[in-house]
């Protein structure tokens, strides 16, 4: 890596903070000799930054492990290039990484190959084909990432299928897979967020994509860490600006990046070192050669019409396929009469974006589709315009025009090339033909699109809570007309149609439906783990509900925000949801609203430590539950209850709640509430020494969470599951289940959950010895716990770290564990913890030889020990 004549090195080795603050040394060093061997002091440093100059000294020294957004902004003024500053991007996420927990047993990491099928047919392009080889073949290494753009900003002109094409023939030089991606960069939705964008590849890459920060910056580093060093082909389709790809650039060049958009990405190309292609329209001879292979024998009967058709077409490919397909459909007629018809068509659909070129347009083509459409198939097309996403199903589509006959009418339209099959049952068409619907139905119809908005609407909507209701059913009778494997799927396959109509009926207002699909979806979206939707569809009803004012409404989807965010560890912005929505829920007599909010904020008041609190909200609940005779939400409070009585240490009083919530769910048909009330009694059962009954609760609670596709309680059981196993000395399989759980809790982003998993693997570590492993264990649960303000897991990593101190030799470090923990435990009220803290203040005590304060230490918690019933007095 060379910057003028200064070589930056070093950079690919590096994998410790120590390392880093080495580089960013030879960076300070490298800009002080181009400027009079003057190097920038921390205080001139913290006058161009505005932090503390001793935070950057620690930078430096290597005591502190830059942020991402403040390791950029130093890189850049110390004089690091573009390539050099992704590379450092690159260096500092895999020292960050090197410190994230351990995954033992994870499988490796996937080959995604996500390439869409080449076109077929595809024709000419010969000279910009050779220069991305050239670029690929560039140097000894790996190509630079690549920008293809029409300068004209033309749609249709083949960039796409050029670069897939391209993308095709090359891909075998990617060991490490290729990743694909439509941005939606002009098109009939909102772009593509780069946050979402990141997301999505980072689940093909394997890794789950809610244990990453929810901030664009958090996931673009851990994006760069996964494809460091990796040889990949990562194709970003259909860009809307250089703002929006940037982040999903590697920061190393062992990835080939290619981009296609209508935008000219003149800022990529200037700042990210990008190499601009451009793409114009066919060349005469090749857009007569793609005609003539897609129509066939008749184009060489009448080549004259061929170039005229050609022409007409403007030499876009996607233009020139339309017209083939046209042609192909009405055999007896000439290509000379279709010529002619294409001749007279309607006004001109300008494609540029700049407009004003009418020899780039394709209007008369998709006119000409159009107008040979039978009348039906005609509507079912321009009532597409209507729907936000450019993919659809038949029933879709059957919702759209209300038509009972809607797969005859796709047949039709994808006949005519006015759509395509993109899956099973799945249809798309192209952002253009989407804009040209949308037109038509405009003209024709001035009412078509609200109407039909409406329509797919209800549709879903009934769809929806007819699914959501198959799984998790809220009643005793309630009619399951779905098998649970088809209603998961459709809700996993529809979920983004229904974000865009929510997001579409926002925009427009006026309707009821983002209010509505909250209310229906809140069950799939937080018990399935789909956090970062469930934060769009419950924002977008708060917003709906203050445009109508109504409050219920705004409660409730206050309410879900509120449960989302505690699902996350963001108790604080928990609260304020959950506050708000009591408050409102009160001032309008909505009972029931108000026992939901109670109970939600029960359970954030419990992960702080407050378990007072928690307790007098949870009755609270559960009064007004019984009251109002909503048993199901009665059944939720009390399982909540009697784990916080377990918590506390009460465990008779926290088995007979649960054993309540059994029933109810039962009576109720409700398996998500009766697996989480297995899970919970077997939790006690393991607490008391009774591992054969709470494994047999364990498995009830495992094959109901998994029957329901309820992640969340599937992660808790195995986590508990590897607790017993630890417990019974079969530690290859506890170690398994323990693994699995982590790996679902970071798939769904429940920090918590996380922090109790790493608890048990260190707990498994100590019990074969191995304190160091456990040690670094306990210290990463105790890193989340703190982080999230989640004090019970506090106090568990320190009394869990004091117990691998003290094996390591180090009493006095453990003692002073321990005596955190019992402070800790006293104030939040967990008494288990607390009798654990007193356990290991006597094994320390007798170690560093105070025989009298170890047996003093040794009776408090045998007293504990014996209050609540757990079997540990032998031990102490």
């Amino acid at each position: 890596m060379v910057t003028g004549d200064v070589s930056l090195g070093g950079i690919t080795a590096v994998a410790t903070v120590d390392e880093l603050a080495g580089l960013l040394r030879q960076l300070r060093r490298r800009a002080a000799r181009a400027h009079g061997d003057r190097q920038l002091s921390y205080r001139e440093l913290a006058a161009k930054t505005g932090w503390a100059h001793g935070v950057i000294g620690d930078y430096f020294s290597g005591r502190t492990l830059p942020p991402t957004d403040r390791f950029d902004v130093l890189v850049r003024i110390l004089g690091a290039s573009a390539e050099e500053t992704g590379m450092l991007a690159t260096a500092r996420d895999r020292v960050e990484e090197g410190r994230r927990a351990p995954r033992p047993g994870l499988p490796a990491a996937p080959v995604p190959r996500e390439l869409p099928r080449p076109v077929s047919g595809f024709v000419g392009r010969s000279d910009q084909l050779a220069a991305l080889d050239a670029l690929l073949d560039a140097g000894d290494g790996p190509a630079p990432p690549v920008v293809i753009s029409a300068v004209s900003g033309t749609a249709g002109v083949g960039k796409t299928a050029l670069a897939v094409h391209w993308a095709t023939r090359v891909a075998g030089r990617f060991p490490d897979g290729c990743l694909y991606l439509n941005l939606h960069g002009y098109g009939p939705t909102e772009p593509l967020r780069p946050q979402d964008a990141l997301t999505g590849f980072l689940r093909s890459l394997g890794i789950p994509s809610a244990d990453l920060p929810l901030d664009v910056g958090g996931l673009s580093s851990r994006f760069r860490t996964a494809v460091a060093d990796r040889r990949m082909l990562i194709l970003l389709d259909n860009a809307h600006s250089a703002e929006q790809v940037r982040p999903l650039l590697p920061g190393t060049l062992s990835c080939c990046v290619v981009v296609t958009s209508r935008d000219q990405m003149a800022g990529l190309v200037a700042r990210d070192g990008a190499r601009r292609l451009d793409v114009d329209r066919l060349p005469a001879a090749d857009a007569v050669t793609l005609l003539g292979g897609l129509i066939g024998q008749r184009a060489a009967a009448e080549p004259e019409s061929v170039v005229v058709l050609a022409d007409r077409c403007a030499r876009l490919p996607l233009a020139l396929r339309i017209a083939a397909e046209l042609a192909a459909a009405r055999p007896s007629a000439s290509l000379a009469e279709l010529v002619g018809e294409l001749g007279a068509g309607p006004r001109i659909l300008d494609l540029l974006d700049a407009g004003g070129d009418a020899d780039t347009a394709v209007r008369p083509i998709f006119s000409w589709s159009y107008r040979h459409l039978s009348t039906r198939a005609a509507r079912g097309f321009r009532l597409l315009g209507a729907f936000p996403r450019t993919d659809f199903t038949v029933s879709t589509l059957a919702a759209l025009a209300g038509a009972d006959d809607a797969r005859r009418i796709v047949g039709e339209l994808a006949r005519a090339h006015l759509v395509e099959r993109v899956g099973a049952d799945r249809y798309g068409l192209h952002d253009l033909l989407r804009a040209y619907a949308a037109e038509q139905l405009a003209e024709e119809e001035p009412g078509g699109a609200r109407s039909a908005a409406e329509r797919v609407r209800d549709h879903f909507l009934t769809t929806a809570a007819i699914a959501v209701e198959s799984v998790y059913p809220a009643a005793p009778d309630a009619t399951r007309r779905l098998p649970e494997g088809d209603a998961v799927a459709w809700l996993d396959a529809e979920l983004a149609a229904m974000i865009a109509l929510s997001d579409q009926a926002v925009t427009e207002g006026g309707s009821t439906f983002p209010m509505t699909l909250s209310t229906t979806l809140w069950r799939y979206l937080d018990r399935g783990s789909r956090y970062s939707d469930a934060l769009v569809v419950h924002g977008n009803a708060v917003t709906a509900a203050r445009a109508h004012g109504d409050r219920g409404q705004e409660a409730a989807a206050l309410g879900e925000l509120g449960q989302i965010h505690t699902r996350l560890g963001r108790y604080e912005v928990a609260l304020d949801h959950l506050r708000r929505a009591l408050d409102i829920s009160r001032s309008t007599g909505d009972r029931g609203r108000e026992a939901t909010a109670l109970n939600r904020l029960a359970i954030v008041c419990s992960r702080l430590g407050r378990s007072s609190e928690a307790v007098g909200h949870y009755r609270q609940a559960l009064v007004i539950d019984r009251e109002i005779g909503d048993l199901a939400s009665a059944g939720r409070v009390l399982s909540n209850l009697g784990a916080e009585y377990a918590d506390q240490g009460r465990f008779a009083e926290a088995v007979d709640h649960f054993e309540q919530a059994l029933h109810l769910a039962r009576d109720l048909g409700d398996r998500y509430g009766e697996g989480n009330a297995h899970n919970n009694i077997g939790l006690v059962r393991s607490l008391l020494g009774h591992y054969e009954d709470a494994l047999r609760h364990y498995g009830l609670g495992l094959t109901a969470a998994r029957r329901i596709g309820d992640r969340a309680g599937e992660g808790r059981v195995l986590a508990n599951l590897g607790v017993v196993l630890t417990r019974l000395g079969d530690h290859r399989k506890a170690g398994e289940k323990i693994t699995a759980a982590l790996r679902i809790h970071r798939d769904m982003g429940d920090r918590a959950a996380q922090a109790e998993a790493l608890t048990y693997l260190a707990e498994l570590a100590h019990e074969t010895g191995e304190h160091g492993a456990a040690l670094d264990r306990y210290a990463q649960a105790l890193a989340i716990a703190r982080d999230i303000g989640f004090r019970a897991g506090v106090c568990r990593a320190l009394n869990g770290t004091g117990r691998a101190l003290l094996a390591l030799g180090r009493a006095e470090d453990a003692a002073g564990r321990h005596r955190q923990a019992n402070d800790l435990a006293a104030d939040i009220g967990d008494r288990l913890q607390a009798a654990r803290a007193h356990e290991g203040l006597s094994d320390c005590a007798r170690v560093l030889g105070d025989p009298g304060r170890a047996d003093e230490h040794r009776a408090q918690a045998a007293a504990t020990y014996a209050e609540i019933g757990v079997p540990h007095t032998a031990r102490v």
